[in-house]
């Protein structure tokens, strides 16, 4: 259900950007400084209050979590949103997507992507806290650390992304996993965490940014809500859950420290098999796409002369 929500926002957010001529990165700097603002503060809490009761409470974070839903639903009750709307069904709509050779390669490694995602977001914190013994307020820490590094990528997003180009920012991505994963693999200390967290932000905020802007790019007219939709649901809800999945079969085969190793194998492999993809295939499609619009406005441009 809140991935659902997420999806929307994602979607209401990517229309209004283009409608304004805005910039995406911007847009998610004040969400992700509300983020790394708050957790600490949640962390704090939820010790204080299981110091006083004497055991880990963590309604509190629930509650606070609730209030700021409550207010967010009410700022934005009124706010005008328009967005072009699709003609045809889903399914037709997924169709004509699915068409455009780049958009299912861009899902299939978005795929592997929130399975790493996921597998950070059910078990990470499962590990410090049971074999690290790390404190709540250090795991709030971890969180904002992480979104703190990626507030200035954030503020130029746009032009990174133009420098870069989205395919090295999703390569490096999957790198970024494999670093945190052996990291992980090999830590005692708890306040390392701090030092591997710092790199979320190439498999978060750079990558989220990047993969919007392939949605902005790559959409055709009207179909811009539906493949961030799509790109989302299978980066955050298929990707989340099936990282969560296989990654408590692994857990439970190898351990947890064998499963950061196998997932940071797998991490660069996925990785540089989407650069390999994008040099091999991607590029000889956008090369020769480009080739046929030009003879398109050439035949254009030539005058048609009928015999008379």
């Amino acid at each position: 259900m809140l991935a659902s929500t997420f999806c929307s926002f994602d979607a209401i957010t990517l229309a209004m950007v283009k409608e304004h001529n805005g910039d995406y990165g911007k847009q998610r700097f004040f969400s992700m400084f509300g983020l790394s603002t708050v957790s600490p503060f949640v962390g704090i809490l939820a010790d204080w209050l299981g110091s006083l009761k004497g055991y880990r409470d963590y309604s509190s974070i629930f509650l606070v979590g609730h209030t700021f839903w409550l207010v967010a639903a009410l700022l934005v009750w009124k706010l005008d949103v328009k967005a072009d709307k699709p003609e045809g069904s889903f399914l037709t709509n997924l169709q004509q997507l699915l068409t455009i050779p780049e958009i299912p390669i861009f899902l299939v490694f978005m795929l592997f992507l929130g399975t790493n995602f996921g597998f950070m977001d059910n078990y990470l914190f499962i590990f410090l806290v049971d074999d690290i013994k790390t404190p709540n307020f250090l795991l709030g820490l971890s969180v904002t650390v992480g979104c703190i590094f990626g507030l200035p990528f954030l503020c130029f997003s746009n032009k990174i992304i133009k420098e870069v180009g989205i395919v090295t920012i999703i390569v490096v991505a999957f790198w970024s996993y494999a670093v945190r994963y052996i990291g992980f693999s090999l830590m005692t200390n708890p306040w390392n965490t701090l030092v591997l967290e710092c790199l979320k932000f190439l498999s978060y905020h750079m990558l989220h940014s990047a993969a919007c802007k392939f949605c902005s790019i790559k959409a055709p007219k009207g179909l811009l809500a539906t493949l961030t939709a799509v790109y989302c649901s299978t980066h955050y809800q298929l990707g989340r859950s099936s990282g969560a999945f296989v990654g408590g079969i692994l857990i439970s085969r190898f351990g947890t420290r064998e499963t950061f190793k196998i997932l940071a194998y797998a991490a660069l492999l996925f990785g540089t098999c989407y650069w390999l993809t994008d040099v091999l295939v991607l590029k000889r499609i956008e090369s020769k796409r480009i080739q046929r619009m030009k003879e398109t406005e050439e035949e254009s441009k030539t005058p048609f002369f009928s015999n008379s």
